[in-house]
């Protein structure tokens, strides 16, 4: 771990400020500017401006590091300020028309569990609803003046593609909140049913009970990203610790992370949490942990994952790096299959499921879909063919993330 890396999470730890003070006092100038470029990488220069504000006085941090840290909180607050003004107009409109959703992620956090909009990046809103109400909702938001492109019939396994409007944000409608196998395995109504009610800005709002939340962030952060959204997870799960420390209870938590197939991936979030940002953790939390110990080498990989960036020179995916890796063919047939002829699982707007189109109709949308695919990859697929540095290099490294995932799904 380099020395901006070091600064930036000792800064971010929540530690006595004396003892703050005392411990950033060693740091040099180039330090603070190296410790300032990880948290513009890490999308968390707000959070390290918040945990500095305090501390100038006792510190010195060069001029040009906090005005530019100073402008990110600030930039932060005002995109987010005009995230949850347009929120707030769609919460209202879901109110009127009575259909209920629940916030997820960002929308959840950044109000509800930082309490200050500026530490939590978001880039659209995301929000969970029964897949009953998603053709109802879809002639809602149309008629209230948002865009929607998406492909029809519908084959995404989680959300709907965003609605927008011009000038406007991204509204991703989700009808589950993990893909499968996870999604078969969470029990929907029950997450209806644990949900709780909260008040954002004078609307009415369901959010995620503080256990499902959690579990929704390791599982997301694990599997759905591989680990690069980067620190950002670890703090939300820092703050949801904090926020909810009376309420969260451990042995619902861990019962049903074992229910859901995300046990060891919350053993190690929770455990990255602990040692990156140095939280408090119940003796629950401590003991569960204790009993992985296998996450040696899954916390060096998670760690490394976290912090060596994405090489954005190749076009890639999860899915697609596995057809360059020791997969058996049988494999990857069987993960073609899935990508680029899926069966489809929801219904909006009157669109049949793909599975319940007639034999023409369904050979000709998987023609389409398959011709999609080809030209937004094709050149990554030559480019791994031919061997290319930067592409082998690409496909490793998201190969590096499968292997994790893989892990991480096995059941002890």
């Amino acid at each position: 771990m380099n020395q901006g890396t070091a600064l930036l999470l000792d800064c971010l730890k929540k530690v006595n400020s004396d003892q703050k003070v005392s411990r950033l006092q060693g740091y040099s100038p180039a330090d603070w500017e190296a410790a300032a470029q990880v948290a513009e990488g890490q999308r968390v220069s707000p959070n390290l401006y918040h945990a500095l504000k305090p501390l100038q006085d006792g510190i010195t941090i060069p001029a040009p590091v906090i005005s530019k840290l100073r402008a990110a909180y600030h930039n932060s607050a005002a995109r987010n300020i005009g995230l949850f003004n347009r929120l707030a107009e769609v919460a209202a409109l879901f109110e009127h028309n009575r259909v209920p959703v629940i916030l997820l992620k960002g929308a959840h956090l950044a109000d509800l569990v930082y309490g200050n909009l500026a530490l939590r990046p978001m880039s659209d809103i995301d929000l969970l609803a029964r897949e009953s109400d998603l053709s109802g909702i879809h002639d809602m938001l149309t008629s209230a003046g948002f865009h929607f492109s998406g492909e029809k019939p519908q084959s995404n396994t989680k959300h709907l593609p965003p609605y927008h409007k011009e000038g406007g944000v991204f509204i991703e409608i989700h009808f589950h909140i993990a893909d499968p196998p996870y999604s078969e395995r969470i029990n929907l109504e029950e997450l209806w049913t644990r949900a709780r009610e909260a008040r954002l800005q004078d609307q009415w709002v369901h959010i995620l009970s503080p256990e499902d939340l959690l579990l929704h962030i390791c599982q997301h952060t694990c599997i759905q990203h591989g680990f690069d959204n980067g620190l950002t997870a670890l703090l939300d799960l820092a703050r949801i610790m904090e926020h909810y420390r009376e309420e969260l209870d451990w042995q619902q938590l861990f019962d049903r992370s074992r229910q859901w197939g995300i046990e060891r991936a919350v053993c190690l979030m929770l455990a990255l949490t602990d040692k990156l940002l140095d939280v408090f953790l119940p003796p629950a939390a401590q003991e569960q942990i204790k009993l992985n110990r296998e996450f040696t080498s899954a916390l060096v990989t998670a760690e490394e994952l976290i912090f060596s960036g994405s090489d954005k020179q190749v076009n890639t995916t999860r899915y697609l790096a596995r057809f360059f890796d020791d997969t058996s063919w049988h494999e990857k047939l069987k993960l073609f299959k899935q990508r680029a002829l899926p069966a489809g699982s929801t219904v909006y707007r009157g669109e049949r499921k793909v599975a319940d189109l007639n034999f023409p109709a369904r050979v000709f949308f998987y023609l389409q879909r398959t011709t999609a695919l080809i030209k937004r990859y094709g050149k990554t697929i030559w480019l791994g063919l031919r061997r290319d540095p930067k592409a082998v290099r690409a496909m490793a490294d998201e190969n590096k993330k499968n292997h994790l995932r893989d892990w991480l799904s096995q059941n002890k």
